[in-house]
């Protein structure tokens, strides 16, 4: 997992392939704040943008992929915390929907945990378990993101 911000990206270049990190640069350029919720493509790669508020870690689920990486940029959020964990320290998969690539996991034992602001970004390759959307010390924030899925077979 490569979490970050985007005023640092240049950073991150010589660690991200070329056209990940091309993909992920022009997301902090793109201008989601003015567009609507919905899907939006970069580079030919999907883009999913939402409004969502952040609820109580309880509530949310440990997810992970096997054929994407997602790439997330945080488009407008006061604060959104993660969980993170590797997939050879959780649970069982729990629930499973391949056509999404999208598998949830049994939440057993600690997780680590980051918190997001504006500009952020997290880039979760397929070891890397999360748990998005949690609320931090703030409570409940409305918060507004974007999401690349970068297939791993492009890197």
């Amino acid at each position: 997992m490569i979490i970050g911000n985007a005023e640092h990206l240049s950073a991150y270049k010589a660690q991200l392939s070329e056209e990940l990190y091309d993909c992920l640069e022009k997301m902090a350029a793109y201008g989601f704040e003015d567009l609507p919720d919905g899907k939006y493509e970069i580079n030919g790669y999907k883009v999913g943008v939402e409004t969502s508020m952040t609820e109580p870690a309880d509530k949310r689920k440990l997810e992970g992929h096997q054929r994407y990486i997602d790439v997330v940029y945080e488009v407008d959020v006061e604060e959104e915390r993660i969980g993170c964990r590797s997939v050879w320290e959780a649970g069982k998969v729990t629930e499973s929907y391949e056509d999404r690539d999208l598998y949830f996991f049994a939440s057993e034992g600690e997780e680590s945990h980051a918190y997001l602001h504006t500009g952020n970004f997290v880039i979760c390759f397929p070891e890397d378990l999360h748990r998005p959307l949690c609320m931090g010390a703030k409570g409940p924030c409305r918060i507004r993101k974007a999401v690349l899925k970068f297939p791993l077979n492009k890197l």
